[in-house]
Order: structure tokens, then sequence, then C-alpha cells
């Protein structure tokens, strides 16, 4: 019949580790491993431990040392001391090899690194199970055969790794005697017979007899070695007295100085140890007496003691010697009688240690003290020692001298010292001690104390708690340190801090610092006044900071920090939104405070609200951009105005004779439409001078109170026709709009500029919306608004196209007169400069938004007029008002205009009479005044201007009408005094309506408007 095969025995293994991933990597590999079946019991400190020693059957320990509540070989320690048969294996996150060392002396089977517990664990831990078997086995069986030997027996193998060891063997090395371990190279192969001074498990020496030999066991050549424990044969010296080579090997072993004197003090025995102490060879002291190595006081000191040694006495006592070489050195002899075989005392036994060392020790010890006390005093700190468990208090004499309490006084508990700390901190300085008695943690405190007079002192305590090994407390030590100037210093820097922050806290600017990371954030109260939030919520949200930051600039903020942690220093302006949604400008200047070791430590700055600078700022480059327009204009004018007068003059003669030849043949007429369209030509080129002379506000014009909504609508079917039918024109009238007062002409010129430029930038198929109303404006915060525009009520016109939009760069631009976007020969660059001089002609603003590929909206604010509406004269009338014969003596330095002129009068029914210069007018004049009915004069000509002579003529017929006509600019003329109010003026080109008109107005007494 086939039995089943034996089970492997499952091993047992206590885990003792709090590193939680540690205990799952350990506990995987134990339970997974294939070599033999596992349970893992699992505890995170000592304390579960031994529950679980003292509840299971536990093969092997496996524990990290430093445990929460154990640390350091004592954890080995306590767990040997709670299961001394149980191997253990400790566990380290370092390779050390003292502290490897130390672990195996206290009793470890192996040591592991934990670096490498996932190769090494499983056949490690096997190997110890076995050899902790091995072990079992082993002691079993020199306990059945050797139990009753008194030598120590140890077997070494060829590599001087224990085999066998005896019970006697392992009382005397514990540990350090266990199979597979190495016992050391330090014996040679030839068979020794020798002492050695053992250290015992307890710490204890015991002196050996050595004896080693090789011979054979289970086959293999080993090495015997034998300890016989001689530490109880001392006890037994007189007994054995006739073992002499046992008694010599271990009196010459020794490290003390073991002698006989007889009673002359000379010596008849002396150890090594004792030539070696005395400085003399060996041999060299026998012979000799004792006092001649010392001196006087030495000699009585050993008379004194002989005669103890007479009476049988024994005693200790110190003397000074002086070496053979002079060197005086300091023993500790320990001398009794020595007696013959009939019982008298024949001599002493000494045995005397060089103590020297010591003493000297013990000197530099006192100085210590006196030099320790000497610093406690300085530094005003004492130290102290409680007695939990006996209610005892001893104090350091500096305390004494802080409490100023006399020690007779002092009672030495703890209520003696509450009862000397002040009422108000009586309480907390109790709780504080207590609490961390029980917490088991360390702990100071600060609080103040009464001195006998009534003084209020303030000290500085620290403490640590020491606990027996079931945790009861047993006693504290601490220092306590007198802080009284300290804390007067600190009282007195927080005075100090608290005004600077006061100071602080009333300035304009935001003053903060803070660690590194942005903790701890000390900040004043300007964040209210700039920010519109209190300091409190910077301090909860150190952030808040950059949220409020305006979104067009978030991008530089932060990028001000990047530079501050990159160089330790910033300085950047930047715009804020506060929370009412003012936007406000800040200058922030931040910096990074460094220690001694150039390390960062802190951080901080100022920031300023420059709100006022960059508004004076912005307004100085408004002005400026203001005068360069201003210039610009000027440059215009003076431009347009100089080449008006030559250009109109031509235009003057070109218009005219077109009206003239046009009058004289019918619409039917091929030639009637050559005609026309040289009127035309001549009439686009009169526009250009116009244009110029409009956006230089240097034009003539007759401004009417108007109502907007009528004009636009007048002139929307010429917008039509003008862009097109691809674009859809949405016309929106604001109800009720308030009047204005401009020239109406120049309302048509601004629909125009702007219906050209839209219809341009749509390019195709789109939309152009024209809006009106009426708008309030009492604060420049209104989005849409020019930034200048004065408080008052204004007729607002909205211009919106869908057209292909502006960037930044061109929107700076477009007033600018003879900018365009268009290829060349396409245009003037006068449209939208045009524009802006007539609204800046009729004290208006102007604003523009424009989003690429989106569209362009304007915005054109003109001034409301509170007076009735106009009637406007548009158009030329189809019946011009003609003469009836009346003389008129036309004046005008240019022939050609002059010729041109006096044949559309004529064509009108007036007679002319005409001059080419002044003087000849005043001569044709003076001659036939009674038959001239109005003089029609050239204002600037040669030797006499128009204005001064109509004034001769009038002297001679102060009724005589008198209409002035001019090339230039009605600017020039006013400049130099020539246009005065209720005069009747033509700015050239002439033309025949223009001529009829005015002629007709003068003649009839109608006055100029």
């Amino acid at each position: 019949m086939k039995t089943k095969d034996k089970q492997p025995t499952e091993i047992k293994i206590l885990l003792i580790e709090n590193d939680l991933p540690m205990v799952e990597l350990i506990e995987d590999r134990l339970i997974s491993n294939t070599l033999f079946p596992a349970k893992v019991h699992i505890a995170e400190n000592l304390s579960e431990a031994k529950k679980i020693l003292e509840k299971e059957r536990i093969d092997i320990v496996l524990t990290d040392l430093n445990l929460p509540d154990s640390q350091g070989i004592s954890t080995l320690l306590k767990i040997r001391e709670k299961a001394p048969e149980i191997p253990v294996v400790v566990l380290s996150g370092t390779e050390d090899p003292n502290l490897r060392e130390a672990a195996i002396e206290a009793g470890a089977v192996d040591f592991l690194q934990k670096g490498g517990i996932g190769e090494y664990i499983v056949p490690l831990l096997q190997s110890a199970i076995i050899r902790n078997q091995e072990k079992k086995r082993f002691i079993s069986f020199y306990e059945r055969l050797l139990n009753d030997s008194p030598d120590a027996k140890i077997v070494l193998d060829a590599k001087n790794r224990i085999v066998f060891f005896n019970k006697a063997a392992h009382l005397l090395f514990g540990n350090r005697a266990e199979i597979g371990r190495e016992f050391g190279t330090f014996f040679p192969e030839q068979d020794v017979y020798t002492e050695l001074a053992v250290t015992k498990p307890d710490g204890t020496i015991a002196l050996c007899d050595v004896v080693t030999y090789n011979t054979v066991w289970k086959g293999e050549p080993v090495r015997v070695i034998s300890f016989r424990d001689l530490t109880e044969h001392k006890k037994l010296e007189e007994e054995l007295a006739r073992k002499e080579k046992q008694y010599r090997q271990l009196v010459e072993s020794l490290t003390e100085g073991l002698s006989i004197l007889d009673t002359e003090g000379r010596f008849i025995f002396a150890n090594p140890a004792a030539h070696k102490i005395a400085g003399v060879e060996d041999g060299q002291l026998v012979g000799r007496n004792l006092n001649e190595f010392l001196d006087e006081t030495g000699r009585e000191i050993i008379r004194a003691e002989t005669m103890k040694r007479a009476k049988g006495i024994t005693s200790s006592y110190e003397l000074e010697i002086i070496r053979a070489d002079k060197q005086r050195r300091i023993l500790r002899v320990t001398s009794s009688p020595w007696y013959n075989e009939e019982g008298k005392v024949k001599g002493s036994c000494t045995l005397f240690v060089d103590i020297t060392k010591i003493k000297n020790a013990e000197k530099s010890l006192r100085e210590n003290e006196a030099r320790l006390r000497e610093v406690q005093q300085i530094a005003r700190i004492g130290h102290w020692e409680y007695d939990i468990v006996n209610d005892v208090l001893t104090w350091s004499d500096i305390i004494f001298d802080i409490f100023e309490v006399k020690k007779e006084d002092f009672t030495g508990n703890l209520n003696f010292v509450l009862s000397r700390v002040h009422p108000e901190d009586r309480e907390s300085v109790e709780k504080t001690y207590w609490q961390s008695v029980e917490e088991r943690a360390d702990s100071s405190h600060v609080h103040r104390i009464l001195t006998p007079d009534g003084a209020i002192k303030y000290v500085h305590e620290r403490w640590k708690t020491y606990y027996a090994g079931d945790g009861t407390p047993l006693r504290t030590v601490g220092t306590i340190q007198d802080v009284t100037e300290l804390k007067r210093t600190e009282e007195k820097l927080q005075k100090i801090q608290e005004r600077f922050l006061k100071l602080v806290d009333r300035l304009h600017d935001i003053v903060w610092t803070a660690r590194m990371d942005g903790s701890n954030l000390e900040i004043n109260n300007a964040t209210k006044d700039i920010y519109g939030v209190p300091k409190e919520e910077f301090q909860n949200n150190p952030q808040i900071w950059l949220e409020l930051v305006h979104p067009d600039d978030r991008a530089i903020a932060e990028e001000s920090v990047k530079k501050l942690m990159a160089e330790g220093y910033s300085e950047v302006e930047y715009r804020i939104l506060r929370s009412d949604g003012e936007i406000r400008w800040l200058r922030d200047r931040k910096s990074i405070l460094f220690d001694d070791k150039g390390d960062p430590v802190e951080m901080g700055g100022i920031a300023s609200d420059i709100s006022e600078i960059k508004k004076k700022e912005e307004e100085k480059i408004q002005i400026e951009r203001q005068l360069i327009q201003a210039q610009k204009m000027e440059a215009v004018g003076q431009l347009a105005g100089g080449i008006a007068h030559d250009f109109n003059n031509m235009l003057s003669i070109i218009l005219g004779r077109a009206q003239l030849a046009m009058m004289k043949v019918k619409k039917d007429d091929p030639s009637y439409r050559a005609f026309a369209e040289i009127y035309k030509a001549g009439k686009r080129a009169a526009e250009m001078p116009r244009k110029l002379l409009a956006f230089a506000r240097k034009d003539t014009v007759a401004p009417r109170v108007i109502n907007l909504n009528k004009i636009i609508t007048q002139m929307l079917k010429m917008v039509k026709q003008l862009i097109g039918e691809d674009i859809e024109v949405i016309w929106n009238p604001g109800e009720n709009l308030w009047n204005v007062k401009i020239d109406p002409s120049q309302v048509d010129q601004i629909l125009v500029n702007l219906a050209v430029n839209a219809r341009d930038a749509i390019g195709g198929v789109g939309t152009i919306t024209i809006d009106t109303k009426n708008v309030k404006i009492k604060q420049n915060t209104s989005s849409g608004y020019p930034d200048n525009i004065a408080q008052g009520e204004y007729v607002m016109i909205t211009f919106t196209d869908t057209g292909s939009g502006m960037d930044r760069e061109t929107l700076r631009k477009i007033f600018d007169p003879f900018f365009t976007t268009k290829d060349v020969g396409k245009g003037t660059g006068l449209g939208l400069s045009t524009v802006y001089g007539i609204i800046k002609q009729n004290g208006g603003y102007i604003t523009v938004d424009s989003t690429p590929s989106v569209g362009t909206t304007f915005r054109i604010f003109i001034s409301r007029y509170k007076g009735e509406e106009q009637e406007t004269i548009n158009g030329e009338q189809e019946t011009l008002p003609r003469g009836h014969g009346e003389t008129i003596l036309i004046v005008e330095d240019d022939p050609q205009v002059l010729e041109n002129t006096s044949i559309m009068l004529e064509n009108l029914g007036y007679k002319v009479l005409s001059a080419g210069n002044p003087n000849e007018a005043l001569r044709i004049f003076r001659e036939r005044h009674a038959q001239i009915d109005l003089l029609f004069t050239d204002i600037i000509m040669p030797d006499m201007n128009g204005l001064q002579l109509s004034k001769e003529v009038e002297k001679i017929n102060p009724n005589v009408s008198v209409v002035f006509m001019s090339g230039y600019t009605a600017d020039i003329l006013d400049e130099r005094g020539f246009l005065q109010e209720g005069l009747h003026f033509i700015e050239k080109p002439l033309t025949i309506s223009k001529l009829a008109t005015t002629i007709n107005d003068a003649l009839s007494g109608v006055k100029e408007q």
C-alpha cells in the first residue's frame, strides 16, 4: 500500500515591521515561496510582538530594530529576553557594519539589509531555521553526554565554524556559541595551552584555561577547544596553593598588580603586572623594599597599614608611588594578612590597580563640573531631576539662585515648584508637564515664577522623561533657564514691531512678506484702498492677487514671479480689477531675502498704486498726440491753403466754361454730355482741397441747427448708390433725437466717407448698420465712450460694417492724412482723416472699435444744440435767380478768371465792368459810381486787398453792395482779418449757381448767414 508523502511542517514567522509597503513585500515573498509553507504573523510594534509570542508558537522572528515603541539594539535584547530560544533575524535599511556586529553580538542569527530582501529572505530564513533545529539537536545531545562536564567544549571545522558546543560553552559564550558560526581565527593549528579572559553574556569576565587540540569528528578533521573557568578557583587560592602552576598562570595573567611582602615590606613575590606598574623589568621587584618607591607620605601610609596587617586586618586604600622612571602613579591597594602554616602573620598579600587615569578623569570631571557651574551661572541655566515614583525633586545650585530660594527652605517635591510658579501660569505648567509624561514626549515651556519678594521672572524649561519596561514613568530630567532679560528684550522688540506695523499699515503702498512657498503671509491694510479687498482675504488665499490682475496683464504678472524666483528680484507694472470693477495700475516690486549661505528664506515686496501717474502719462501722450495731429493738420492746412488759391482759380474757369457751354446746348445734344462730364470732373477735383481743408479745419462752413435723422434719411439713397446692391444698409433712427448744429454738407461728407470705407472693407456681400440715439455722459466709465469726452448731452451716430476689420497698428493710424491700406492709386488716404477733421472742427468726438475678420464700428458724438431746426438748401436750384440789367464791377488780378466770371455774370443778365487791379477799379468806380450797383472783388490782390478797396468804394457810395471772392481758405482770410460778420463771400472755384445765388442775395439786401 502506497503511503502519502509527509507534508512539510508549516513554518510560523513573526514579522515585526511598521513600514506597510515593506510588510507587504516580505509577506508576499514568504507566503509565495516554494521551499516551505509559511504562516506570517505581523506586528507593527514591540508590544504587539510580545503578545503574539505569548499566544503563538513561533519558529523564527524577523524584525526591524527601529519600532515606534523601541529603538536600536534594545529592541533585539527585549525580544531575546522574551523568547531566548527563538532565532531572530534583524532587518536594516542600511548596511552598517557596526550595527551588524552589534546585532550579532546581541544574539541575532543573521543581519539582512532591506534592499536584498526580495532575493535572500527565503533561503536566509530557511537556513536560520535549519541551524536552529540543528542547534537544538546538538544541545540535546550534549545534555545527554556532557551535562556534568564543568568545562566548555567547542568543536570547530576546517573553516573555524562551530559544529558542536556543550552546555558549559553556551553558558560561557551565550549566542556566540552557535552551530555554523565562525569562532575566530586566533587559535593556531598546533595544540595550545593558554589562558584567556572571556566576556560572558552577562558582561562579566571569566578567566579561563584554554586547551586546543586537533582530532577527527564524524569523519571530518576538527579542532577541539576546551575552556575551564578559573573564576571560582580564585576564591580557593589558599586551598589550591599546591597547584602552583595553575596559580602562577592565573596571577601572571592578571592586569592588576599582585604581590606578597614580608613584615619588613620586602617583595617576596610580584606578578608581571606589578613589575609593569612599578616601571621595572620582570623579576627586579623581588628582594626590593616597597619604601624605595614611596615618598615620606607614602611611607607613613605603609607603616600604618603594616600595623593593620599584623592585627589580621584587611583594608583598601590609595597610595601614590614613584616609578623607576620617576613618574608618579596613583594605586588603589587592597591588602590582606599573609599567614604561615602555623597561622601567624608573616606578611601581606597585596592587590593594586593603577587608577591614575581614573583619578585624572575624576579631576577633569571636577574641573568640568566647576566650569559647567560657571557657564550655567553665566547663562542662568540649571538642571533638575524629578523622581516621579517618590515625588523627590533635586536642583542644581543655579536653580536656587534663579528662584532666590535658600537650600534649607527647599522641600524637594513638585508642589514646592508649583507654588513658586505665577498663579496665572500654574495650571498650564502642570498640564503641560503631565501631558508630556502621558504622551511620552520631550517637552518645553516658558512661564513666569515669583521670587520670595514678589518679583516676576521668566524661565524656559525643557525636560525628558524615562520609563520602566512596562511603560511606568520613573523620572524626569530637565533644565531651567532664566530668560527674564530675553523676554524683556522680546517685549521691547514686540513694541517696536507693533509700532513699525502700525506705520506700515498707514502707508498707501502695499507692503508684504511671506515664506518661499507663499505661506505665513504678512501684509498691511493698503489692500483695502488699492484692491478693495481686506488683507485677511489675501492671508486666507495668497493667490488672490493674481486673480485680481487684469486678464490682459496676467501673463505679465506671472512672468514677474518666474523672474523673481530666477533672479531674486523683479519689477513690473500691470493693471488690476478692483472688487468694484474699477481698473487701477500697480507698480509691483518683489525681492528674495537670502541667508548667510545664500539659500532663499523669505520673499517680500511693495506694490504701489500708480493709477494717477499712468493717467498723467496717458494725458501727456494724448496731448502729444493731439499736438502732433494739430501740427499735421496745420501742415495740411497750409498745404491746402497754398494750393487752393491757384487751383480754385483754374477750376473756376473749367467749371464756369462747362456750365456756360451746357446752358447754350440742348440736353439731348451729344456735346451736352461731354460738357457735363467736364463739369463733374471739375467738381470732383474741387473736393480734393476741400477734403484737405475739412481735415485741417480750415474750410469755410455754414453750420445750421439740424436734425441728424432727416439729413441721414435724405443721404441714404446716395449712400446706397455709392456702395452697390451687394451691401445691405440698415437704418435705425433714434426716437425724439435732439438737434445739433453742423453744416449739413459736412454730415454728407461724413456719411459718404464712412460708406466708401465700409464698402472697401466688405469687398462683396455685407451689411452696414447706421444708428442714432441720445446719450448723457456722466462719467468716463461707460464702454464705447471716448476717454477724454466731457460730461454732457450728445447725439451719437453709430456706423457699423461687417468688413474685414483692422488690427491695433492700423487702428492707430486710420485718422492720419494720406494713410491708406488700399493699393497704390486706389485711395487718397483722406477719407477717414476728413471725417476726423470735420468732427473735431465741430467740437465732437469719434471712437472706433474693430476686430479682424469681424468688422468695424465708428461712434460719433456731436453735442446737443438746444435751438430750433433751420431749413437747409441742398443741391443746386433748378431755376437760377437772374439779374435785371444791374451793373457789377468785377475786380480780379487773374485775367482768365476775370474773363470767365464776366461771361457768367453777363449770361445771368448783368452788365459787367471789369478791372484787373484795385487802382483800376477805383478809377472806374469814381468815373461811373452812379451806374454801379455792386462791387464783386477778389480779396487777395497786389497793392490793395479787396477789403481796403471796398472801404474806399464805400467812401464814394456808401450804399453800394459788395461781394467778396477768394481762392484762399476762410482760415487764412480770417487770420488776416479779411472776413467779418455779415459780409457776402464766395469761395472759389466759382460756379454759375454760386454766383447767381450770392449776387442776388447781395442785391436784395439778404444778410450773409
